[in-house]
């Protein structure tokens, strides 16, 4: 009998992730196996792109992780990273400028 999966994960113990995950980081912030997870990467039709799959999708090695952008993963799950940046005080708009002068524009 297959081991059951353990609960999704909430979105901060996601946002408290690395900005990358692997395969079995993944796996469970979409709830499936790694083994379903598998068959769809080798189907063409996993929900979330990998890094480093070049848009032929034959760049993958043996012994090279897979590779998922945090953002790419939370986007399906159906977060608006906007508003959650904006939640954080990460909004754009509130950020010091490039020169890092706190407000002047850069040169």
């Amino acid at each position: 009998m297959p081991k059951p999966l353990p609960p999704p994960p909430t979105l901060g113990k996601l946002l408290a992730e690395p900005v990358v995950l692997n395969i079995h980081e993944t796996c469970r912030a979409l709830r499936m196996s790694p083994s379903h997870a598998y068959k769809l990467l080798a189907d063409g039709t996993f929900p979330v792109p990998v890094m480093g799959y070049g848009e032929d999708g034959d760049t993958r090695r043996r012994g090279v992780p897979l590779l998922f952008r945090l953002a790419d993963v939370l986007a399906f799950l159906g977060f608006d990273l906007a508003g959650v940046a904006r939640e954080l005080g990460l909004h754009p708009a509130e950020s010091p400028s490039p020169a890092g002068d706190h407000g002047e524009r850069a040169a």
